[in-house]
């Protein structure tokens, strides 16, 4: 197992997580507006109590999204930051891909990741067996049924399902979650996640959003 160290900002929700061997270290914390403040004190707290050194890690992994605008930047920017610092590799992983596949290991059905956007919309994909159905995409929760129908989801997993209770009856399952850095890390242990120096690529979040100020026309 590598060392890995992995943040998550894309969400409300602020985490940190360390892999050492075969364990895997997380801080957790809903921390909406206060992200940029919080997240560097995770990082070094989390190092410090496993007594490890940043030269003593394999790579670094971030959220890439989707999510929301400053939740990425600031991971983004975080993320580039220390590996220019500490001169490691670093890998972007989908939040809703590391999600879907933390779920989706004890099912054999495709599995909705599906995360309220704000303004009426979702950030939405579909995996099975690992591979994406579906690519990461911002629709309407009207799209997301004629998804989840096309494609025989009954399994689902995310927090739009409590901003759109419609979702509730086209799924028999849904489990709440928020993509966590622990998601990240395990997905990029087991599904080989190419990590690359900041010569080769620049941490880039995942935008589905471009008007991040303006309502959807008819919403």
């Amino acid at each position: 197992m590598k060392t890995l160290l992995a943040i998550e900002t894309s969400t409300r929700a602020c985490s940190v997580a360390l892999s050492v061997g075969d364990q895997i270290y997380i801080l957790e914390e809903m921390t909406p507006q206060a992200h940029a403040k919080r997240l560097l004190p995770m990082v070094d707290s989390l190092m410090k109590k496993q007594g490890i050194e940043p030269e003593q890690l394999d790579g670094l992994v971030f959220g890439q999204g989707p999510g929301a605008f400053t939740g990425l930047r600031i991971a983004a920017s975080v993320i580039q930051g220390l590996a220019l610092g500490w001169n490691k590799p670093v890998a972007g992983v989908s939040g809703l891909e590391a999600m879907a596949w933390w779920y989706s290991r004890s099912v054999q059905q495709p599995v909705l990741a599906a995360l309220d956007a704000r303004m009426g919309e979702c950030y939405v994909s579909i995996y099975h067996q690992g591979a994406q159905n579906v690519p990461a995409s911002l629709v309407s929760p009207e799209q997301v049924i004629e998804w989840i129908d096309h494609h025989g989801v009954a399994q689902g997993v995310g927090d739009a399902l409590e901003q759109f209770p419609i979702l509730q009856q086209h799924l028999t399952q849904w489990q709440y979650q928020l993509p966590t850095a622990q998601h990240l890390i395990k997905l990029a242990q087991s599904q080989g996640v190419p990590f690359r120096s900041l010569e080769e690529a620049l941490p880039m979040p995942m935008y589905l959003r471009n008007q991040v100020a303006d309502k959807p026309k008819g919403r």
